[in-house]
């Protein structure tokens, strides 16, 4: 599998020379409240269709070096983003997008060798099949449901 938040990406799928996802949890709470119906006594769960999902893994890198593996370990807070768009590619090649999501933790597990061990906590909103937003830091477009990107001019 292969995980990326933005543009960095967290896992790719290999453990020789790249990135292997290891003991991953995925956990969804959704969200009701309890509300009571207009001329009713009882009341009754009225699901908001909020999801909170929560995804726990640990990625297994080897580096070319023990050094470089060192140095990784070191600035490895400052190359990972805090938040975005997060997303899961199977390995079939099916694509999931989880939506709101932030890099809530992640800690440097084991450094042997030229391996370094990585565990990140992961919370979110919804999963989704298809993904349509903008963004306008780094150049305005939109991005369609089919996964075309759409330049939009001032």
């Amino acid at each position: 599998m292969r995980i990326a938040i933005g543009d960095f990406e967290l896992a790719d799928g290999t453990l020789a020379g790249g990135f292997a996802l290891d003991q991953s949890r995925v956990s969804v709470e959704r969200v009701f409240d309890i509300v009571v119906p207009l001329a009713e006594l009882l009341p009754v769960l009225f699901d908001r269709n909020v999801r909170r999902t929560t995804v726990d893994f640990q990625i297994a890198r080897i580096h070319a070096s023990m050094e470089a593996a060192d140095i990784y370990a070191i600035d490895h807070d400052a190359m990972v983003p805090d938040s975005g768009l997060v997303q899961f590619t199977a390995t079939n090649g099916a694509i999931r997008w989880l939506l709101h999501a932030a890099l809530i933790t992640h800690q440097l597990v084991d450094l042997i060798g030229a391996t370094t061990i990585h565990s990140y906590h992961v919370i979110g909103g919804h999963f989704s099949i298809a993904v349509s937003y903008m963004l306008t830091e780094t150049g305005d477009y939109v991005l369609m449901e089919t996964g075309d990107k759409i330049e939009l001019e001032n």
